[in-house]
């Protein structure tokens, strides 16, 4: 039996920080399924599956290459002699965590089957999640160059409450889009989109639009947090997002992690999908409105009708304080479905 069969879609150099001693042998759990507290799980069988990344192990291996240098630059971060290319690798890193995890893949079929919900399958067959992890894969590839423009910081944590992770540990978020524009709709190209991930109990990653946010309060570069609420938003970021599982370093810690992922279920999303339908209504050859209406509307012999799919994402109770709105902010528009978005050349695109 092969040893690399099994492939990690949360990679072991992740958990390694938050493993007993920093081994990365075993690891503390809550499970929100069962609602169980479980220490020191073995990492090896954590969010893995076997052939996850297909049985050439071609994409596999180009993974691990990538997790190395991953671990490399992590460890300069840690010893705080990090370069530019560690903070711009770690940045590539968390843009390719969040399109890896198995929920992930998930959460696109969950969008491409409610686009095709009337399209007859001999018509076009459904993806499988496998098919649709490799897609996410190149996408990922091909589009790296759209967060390369984001701002990246690191974030030192002096509270008395660790960061954990999860199951699905890079988050993306937007707090413009949500607090100025009350909307849920954003993307990757989106004015105001933040990326956000734990690297250590002490550590994070915060990749953000610097034409939207600033941060005064730098210290030798980094975000530096003393208080427990700025924590306690980033890690309900985990609660919120996560499909079953939070990890964490201290056992001691257990109880508190419970207590606040509690807390935060209410707010955790169901439907991460919002799927859209509209109705042609009229079309005098120069012009053509639509209409949104319900599925069923759709289905009126020889109409014309589009459906759209969005994401939604985890919004936390409160932000982090050190994440300040620019004055003026800079954005790009022209009023279409693009929204807004950080460079005008990708209205264009």
């Amino acid at each position: 039996m092969p040893d690399n069969k099994n492939h990690h879609y949360v990679p072991r150099c992740h958990f390694k920080p938050f493993t007993l001693n920093e081994e990365g042998k075993a690891i503390n759990l809550y499970t929100s399924g069962k609602q169980i507290l479980i220490p020191k799980v073995p990492v090896k069988s954590q969010c893995a599956h076997d052939y996850f990344y297909g049985v050439d192990l071609r994409l596999e291996t180009e993974l691990a290459q990538i997790e190395g240098r991953y671990a490399t630059s992590l460890r300069r971060v840690v010893a705080g002699d990090d370069t530019h290319e560690d903070l711009h690798l770690l940045r590539f890193f968390a843009y390719l965590q969040l399109r890896r995890t198995e929920i992930a893949m998930t959460r696109i079929k969950e969008a491409e089957d409610a686009m095709l919900t009337d399209v007859p399958e001999h018509v076009m067959p459904p993806d499988t999640l496998e098919s649709i992890m490799i897609t996410s894969m190149k996408v990922c590839a091909e589009a790296q160059h759209l967060v390369t423009d984001l701002k990246v910081r690191i974030i030192k944590n002096r509270t008395e409450v660790d960061f954990v992770t999860s199951d699905d540990p890079a988050i993306a978020t937007n707090k413009w889009m949500s607090q100025k524009m009350n909307t849920e709709g954003f993307g990757v190209m989106s004015s105001g989109f933040i990326l956000v991930m734990p690297l250590t109990p002490r550590l994070a990653i915060l990749c953000y639009d610097g034409q939207v946010y600033t941060i005064p309060s730098l210290v030798g570069g980094r975000v530096i947090l003393k208080k427990t609420e700025d924590v306690e938003s980033l890690n309900e970021l985990q609660y919120l997002k996560a499909a079953a599982n939070i990890y964490f370093a201290s056992w001691g810690m257990a109880e508190y992690v419970r207590d606040r992922f509690e807390e935060a279920r209410p707010r955790r999303i169901t439907d991460w999908v919002i799927t859209r339908f509209y109705l042609l209504v009229s079309d005098d050859g120069n012009q053509r409105t639509f209409k949104e209406v319900s599925q069923e509307e759709t289905r009126v012999p020889n109409s014309r009708s589009i459906v759209h799919t969005a994401f939604r994402y985890p919004v936390p109770s409160t932000w982090l304080s050190h994440l300040k709105y620019r004055s003026p902010i800079k954005t790009f528009s022209h009023g279409t479905g693009a929204g807004h978005v950080r460079n005008e050349a990708w209205l264009e695109s």
